[in-house]
């Protein structure tokens, strides 16, 4: 992933956003414990939002990335640019 961040500037810039949508899935995952200990009672409104949040949260990050994939390898079979 680190060599696809290396190259185009546009898969770069969609690694970079996929690995922050990534990010903040854990930062909502976390907020689940502080749910749990908060004794807030499951099926209400918070853990709905939360498991909205999280899910979309790592359902896009992991869609950003796979674009990146798919310009490098677009690109690459272009004769644009090799792939690494």
């Amino acid at each position: 992933m680190f060599q696809l961040a290396l190259g185009k500037k546009v898969s770069r810039d969609l690694v970079v956003m996929g690995l922050v949508a990534l990010a903040a899935a854990v930062v909502f995952e976390v907020a689940r414990v502080a749910l749990d200990q908060a004794h807030v009672p499951l099926l209400t409104w918070p853990w709905t939002i939360e498991t909205v949040l999280e899910e979309g949260a790592e359902t896009a990050g992991w869609i950003l990335i796979t674009t990146a994939v798919a310009v490098r390898l677009i690109t690459a079979r272009r004769g644009r640019e090799p792939v690494r």
